[in-house]
């Protein structure tokens, strides 16, 4: 019993203390990372990654989880030396994630502010290219021009990705 709790109290102190060290020095308030310096895989400048993003998360005040992700990679390019620009990242979404692109005055008919639009800011602020399928907009009935200005309309999810990875984007999927 001794010996579990004492386990507990080890592993509590362990998260406390990589939370205290991680840092967010690309992407301000999200996607903390903890400096890993002596790791044998580091982010490589001139990365190219496309992360498609469909899924809304757990918690619907929060930001898509596949955006997080690509403010947790950025933070990452940046907690080894890289600045932003030594990578190419674009999201995609569409699914259950392409209500995040809308505006803010069209999102709010929903009954909630936009929980993704100050990372959005961020995100493209960093050089992040963010796209949400245009068939996802009409299936649900989205006007294209209540897409949110960080936000440009692909034909397609699909299209995007393919063409992505046909210029030799690494593809990650965020559901």
């Amino acid at each position: 019993m001794l010996r579990s709790a004492f386990a507990v109290l080890l592993s509590l102190s362990g998260a406390a203390v990589a939370q205290e060290r991680a840092v967010t020095p690309v992407i301000s308030g999200y996607g903390a990372v903890v400096p890993l310096p002596d790791a044998v895989e580091q982010p490589a400048k001139g990365s190219k990654v496309v992360i498609e993003v469909t899924g809304t998360g757990k918690e619907a005040g929060q930001p898509l989880p596949g955006l997080v992700r690509a403010a947790t990679l950025l933070n990452l390019a940046g907690a080894s030396g890289l600045k932003a620009s030594d990578l190419e990242i674009v999201v995609v979404l569409h699914g259950d994630a392409t209500s995040a692109a809308l505006n803010d005055a069209t999102y709010k008919v929903s009954g909630r502010d936009h929980p993704h639009a100050d990372l959005m800011k961020k995100l493209n602020g960093a050089g992040v290219k963010i796209l949400v399928c245009g068939q996802a907009l009409a299936r649900r009935g989205y006007d294209p021009k209540s897409v949110r200005g960080e936000v440009k309309v692909a034909a397609s999810a699909v299209t995007a990705v393919v063409n992505l990875q046909g210029k030799g984007f690494a593809y990650v999927l965020a559901p």
